[in-house]
């Protein structure tokens, strides 16, 4: 070799070779094999993600429910705080009556709205009759001819005086918007009203 250059001879690289003498490696039909078992995997759990992503939604909008319920019958128990058992002294008449009308519960009172003294002797001023109905699946307030809905939803309205003169409220709650299944709550609360 001349000049110090040295000549090298390139080897070419074979192929890993099988026993039966074929080149090692995947082929066409085994690569297609692996990408449909990948896709069923991954088709599985997208599905997994999405069920769990409806559930959570399902649970947040039964608890969002829950909690509407709970202020309902908060707002329904500030009301009948200030109501009584009792009779009016002028007309004989209760200041609060329940009435079942066989699907449902509605009450009626009458609640303190202040007190008057102009003769020196402290009166309560009451107001106009209040009642709270349940009106196709919404709780709702009637005064003076005018609704307001407490709460959407509703199902049932249970109301009773019990022995010791507390008024106990039951409200039913469906959320079937959810399109999977009905599901039904029961509220409940306990009420004291003035004596």
């Amino acid at each position: 070799m001349s000049g110090g250059i040295r000549a090298f001879r390139t080897r070419r690289r074979r192929s890993p070779t099988t026993a039966k003498g074929r080149q090692a490696g995947y082929t066409l039909v085994e690569t297609a094999i692996a990408m449909a078992v990948m896709a069923v995997v991954l088709q599985a759990l997208l599905m997994a993600t999405l069920a769990l992503s409806r559930s959570s939604q399902l649970g947040e909008r039964r608890l969002d429910q829950a909690r509407q319920g709970d202020l309902a019958l908060r707002s329904v128990a500030d009301e009948l705080a200030l109501t009584s058992t009792d009779t009016d002294p002028d007309t004989g008449l209760p200041y609060l009556t329940i009435t079942d009308n066989g699907q449902a519960d509605s009450i009626s009172f009458r609640r303190i709205n202040g007190v008057s003294g102009a003769t020196g002797e402290v009166v309560p001023v009451w107001s106009t009759p209040i009642e709270f109905l349940l009106d196709q699946e919404r709780l709702v307030r009637r005064q003076d001819g005018a609704d307001q809905v407490i709460l959407e939803s509703a199902t049932t309205l249970e109301i009773e005086l019990d022995d010791s003169d507390r008024i106990v409220l039951r409200v039913g709650l469906n959320s079937d918007q959810d399109q999977v299944g009905a599901h039904a709550t029961t509220r409940e609360l306990l009420v004291l009203p003035q004596s």
